[in-house]
């Protein structure tokens, strides 16, 4: 079933002082919700839950669109640098070096994508954000591991401190409170 994301939905959010809301990419989002959440710098963020196939044609009419981007394609030949170090042997067996990973900004956090669509469709991915308080729903069950820093998450009611090495769990459809008291490394893994 798909989530629908209302102005319910919004007005919760703005209530709870959160700027940012990550839905599944399938969700259904009111346009009277879009606005509001715009108004209120609240950010939706659509997460890929399932690939489905490509509409070819409209594909490759968007790549040509970009491509006659002359700033486009210098940007892109800039960029095609590996986000990450890694070694790689015949049996697919990889290792990434840590030290290497570049994180880009996705809204307030920076981010990278280890592996994705692994183990029946699991993503990891690697996260950093600065010093703040907001309100989070986990539209998809999620693990975290807190590589470094110290966050509060309040869930339920009930205040729980984590430090690194600390690893927390999320069911889908969970609405918690996050504290990150100074930057924060985050190993995330959902499907």
């Amino acid at each position: 079933m798909k989530e629908l994301v209302s102005i319910a939905t919004i007005e919760e959010m703005i209530e709870a002082k959160q700027t940012e809301y990550r839905v599944d990419d399938k969700a259904i989002i009111t346009p009277a919700a879009a606005d509001l959440a715009e108004e209120h710098g609240i950010s939706i963020i659509r997460e890929k839950s399932s690939t489905e196939p490509l509409d070819q044609s409209q594909l490759l009419d968007t790549l040509k669109a970009l491509m006659s981007n002359r700033n486009f394609v210098q940007s892109m030949i800039k960029n095609l640098e590996e986000p990450y170090r890694y070694e790689m042997d015949s049996s697919s067996a990889k290792l990434i070096y840590g030290d290497s990973i570049k994180l880009f900004p996705q809204g307030s956090w920076k981010k990278q994508t280890l592996f994705s669509d692994i183990f029946g469709g699991l993503t990891i991915d690697f996260l950093e954000t600065s010093e703040k308080d907001y309100r989070h729903h986990f539209a998809m069950e999620e693990f975290i591991l807190l590589l470094e820093g110290q966050a509060v998450f309040i869930m339920n009611g009930k205040k729980i401190s984590a430090k690194k090495g600390d690893c927390l769990h999320f069911p889908k459809d969970t609405s918690i409170d996050v504290s990150f008291k100074e930057t924060c490394k985050l190993l995330t893994i959902h499907s």
